[in-house]
């Protein structure tokens, strides 16, 4: 699909379409991809803007350290 495609489509507010050309791959608002396509249109079950990766590995950092014990300095590569 073109960006002129994608423009097309956003400006006639089809989101059918857009689900269909661009969909949603995260699996829920907690566990997203940062380059989720459907970010760019706000389908996005994230509700982030495209590249923002914020509440992703927030919420990975806070699982590991409490089921895994591993500090917020080891998840973020700080430490072993």
């Amino acid at each position: 699909m073109t960006q002129a495609e994608i423009n097309a489509l956003l400006w006639a507010g089809d989101a059918n379409a857009l689900d269909e050309a661009m969909p949603c791959r995260c699996c829920c608002d907690e566990h997203t991809f940062s380059d989720c396509a459907a970010r760019l249109w706000g389908g996005c079950r994230s509700g982030l803007p495209f590249g923002d990766d914020g509440d992703d590995k927030r919420a990975w950092a806070a699982h590991y350290a409490k089921h895994h014990g591993l500090t917020a300095e080891q998840f973020y590569g700080g430490a072993s």
